[in-house]
């Protein structure tokens, strides 16, 4: 990669003794490139002056210069501080990361630190809070090297570039993020300066992985790091996902508490309304009737709700919110673990009615040791009615049979007029679903409703990330199976995402709006969002709107578009890929069952004897 010495993009230099001091202190630490260039400028402004007016010898005038220059620099120096070193990550460092809300609820925000330093591999590097929520992120290492910063690699255990502060635009370098290599280029450069002190800025892009995935799309401040989370996805060379945050950008930069940078309007830690973790001991009003709903106006009042359905006394009556809800940490700003509302013992089989406001910060690891198997602000629902709730920044993840944003399983549940916007539903076990996991007779149960059920008018926003190990769809993970038939009918329902890195994964089927569909009907659906799985192993499947369509004579998928690019994510073996469904069991359509007046508009990638626009 070409390397450029910042002293070379400045243009002309000074004269040889302004010069070489200036360079001198660079190479010693002593003054930040940005100081370089300052002092540079004001030379060349007291140069032309005294050339203007000519009132100075120059051959009497360079000794004191140099040695006027030398003793205002060390002084700058010593007023600025360790800020103006440029050196990465230092011992008192902070990071503030701004994490916006939608829907008129407030934002929050993601702090990470410096919290001290180790030795490996003989270079001394600073540790830096890990990056991601839950158990995917680890703590991380780095030093930083002449305007380099390298990062230690956890994976290969060996130290790769993260960040060349020197780089010009044009310039590339690789970053090796977790098993994969990804070449960095910068797009532009350019200069922002915040209460005197400035700084130099690249935007910088990456290559797609695989899956069109793009690890590095943002900006790299001088001595400040990546603004929207310091380092890269680190699952950027698989078909994994890393539940959020996902960091918009950097609201605050400092070191041992002195602001060094602020963009934005919001302080570095401000983020509205909050939670501190306790239950309510009553709602807000109400008294439980169609006609007076029990009233929930706080989180604390929320999590009444789940407390009281989860232990058998309530979740059986009419609810609504009054107020959107934030469940941001009061003390940290981070997130609280949330506990479902709805339990498979005791399921939630009331009516909740958002009344259009919106739920933030829900976060939930659901590991193989939790007592239950479900995960979602409903945990099990069962003849309820959930509408016109939104949840922005919620994220399921880890381990659940059933994971969805909204709910994890929904038995003989009407949902309609629901929404997420930036968040993940993803599980290592079986269903994942955008807004439900699961969708058809009551959990536990063996049988068949003869009663219609509707997921209607939901809209799966931008930034969410789906992902199951079995099955996986941008709304509805699994439509009923062989022993819990119901009649399920998505109607209008929508998957907007089309921003990578986000995308639709299962590795047996997955589908832009249902993964696997046992008996139901797709009526009026669109997906926008990449779809990506399948292995042969499992019998893979990937549609624009629908994996794998099972047996069934009330099977019908009418209305539906698909834009959104569908592709195998197994190169090695024979995978169903369609632009509308995957793949259908036993390669056939049953009696009864339509595929119609649907459209595909994106490309559809696979082995050719195994692809289908249908």
């Amino acid at each position: 990669m070409k390397r450029i010495e910042p002293i070379e993009f400045r243009g002309q230099a000074a004269d040889i003794y302004e010069f070489a001091t200036l360079k001198r202190f660079v190479q010693m630490g002593c003054l930040h490139p940005f100081q370089f260039t300052k002092w540079i400028r004001i030379i060349r402004e007291i140069r032309s002056l005294n050339k203007e007016k000519q009132i100075i010898n120059n051959q009497i005038l360079r000794p004191m210069k140099k040695l006027v220059l030398t003793l205002v620099i060390l002084l700058d120096f010593a007023f600025n501080g360790m800020a103006q070193q440029g050196s990465f990550a230092p011992q008192g460092a902070e990071w503030y990361f701004s994490v916006d809300g939608m829907m008129s609820v407030s934002p929050s925000y993601y702090h990470m630190e410096v919290l001290g330093d180790t030795v490996i591999q003989g270079h001394t590097c600073s540790i830096i809070t890990r990056q991601y929520y839950g158990s995917n992120g680890n703590h991380q290492y780095v030093y930083e090297d002449n305007g380099v910063v390298y990062w230690y690699n956890q994976t290969l255990q060996a130290f790769t570039t993260l960040y060349d502060f020197n780089a010009e635009v044009g310039d590339t370098w690789i970053c090796d993020i977790d098993s994969c290599s990804f070449e960095i280029q910068v797009e532009s450069v350019e200069e922002v300066t915040w209460e005197g002190h400035t700084y130099r800025v690249q935007l910088v892009l990456s290559e797609n992985n695989e899956w069109g995935i793009m690890p590095f799309h943002g900006y790299i401040i001088d001595g400040i790091g990546y603004s929207r989370g310091l380092f890269p996805d680190p699952m950027a060379c698989s078909s994994g996902i890393v539940c959020g945050p996902y960091p918009d950008y950097l609201r605050c930069y400092l070191i041992d508490g002195e602001m060094l940078y602020h963009e934005g309007e919001y302080d570095c830690d401000e983020y509205g309304s909050c939670w501190d973790g306790t239950i309510a001991e009553a709602y807000a009003g109400g008294d439980g009737t169609a006609e007076n709903p029990y009233q929930i106006k706080t989180s604390k009042q929320l999590a009444l709700l789940a407390q009281r359905t989860n232990d058998g006394t309530g979740g059986d009556a009419y609810y609504e919110l009054i107020d959107n809800i934030n469940l941001t940490n009061c003390l940290t700003g981070g997130m609280i673990p949330w506990v479902s509302i709805g339990t498979t013992t005791h399921a939630f089989t009331g009516h909740f009615n958002g009344n259009g406001h919106s739920i933030n910060n829900l976060h939930q690891n659901i590991t193989d040791g939790d007592a239950q198997p479900v995960g979602g602000l409903f945990g099990c629902t069962n003849g309820a009615e959930i509408n016109n709730v939104h949840l922005t920044q919620c994220y399921v993840h880890g381990s659940a049979q059933y994971a969805g944003t909204l709910v994890g399983y929904a038995g003989l549940t009407n949902i309609s007029d629901c929404s997420i916007y930036d968040g993940c539903a993803e599980t290592d076990n079986r269903v994942a679903g955008g807004l439900v996991g699961f969708a058809g007779y009551t959990y536990g149960e063996n049988g068949t409703s003869e009663e219609t059920y509707t997921i209607a008018n939901c809209v799966v926003r931008e930034a969410v990330k789906v992902r199951s190990t079995e099955c996986a769809g941008g709304v509805v993970g699994l439509v009923s199976d062989l022993y819990a038939n119901t009649q399920y009918e998505i109607i209008n329902c929508t998957m907007e995402g089309t921003a990578d890195p986000f995308y639709v994964g299962g590795s047996a089927a997955a589908g832009g709006i249902v993964g696997h569909m046992w008996y139901g009907k797709v009526r009026g659906c669109t997906n926008h969002q990449k779809v990506v799985g399948g292995t042969s192993s499992l019998g893979g499947c990937v549609g624009g709107i629908i994996g794998l369509l099972d047996y069934g004579a009330y099977d019908d998928i009418s209305d539906c578009v698909n834009y959104g690019q569908v592709c195998s994510a197994d190169r090695r073996h024979s995978v169903n890929v369609g632009g509308i469904a995957g793949g259908t069991r036993g390669g056939m359509i049953y009696s009864g069952g339509h595929i119609r007046n649907c459209m595909n508009h994106a490309d559809v990638t696979g082995l050719a004897d195994r692809k289908s626009v249908v």
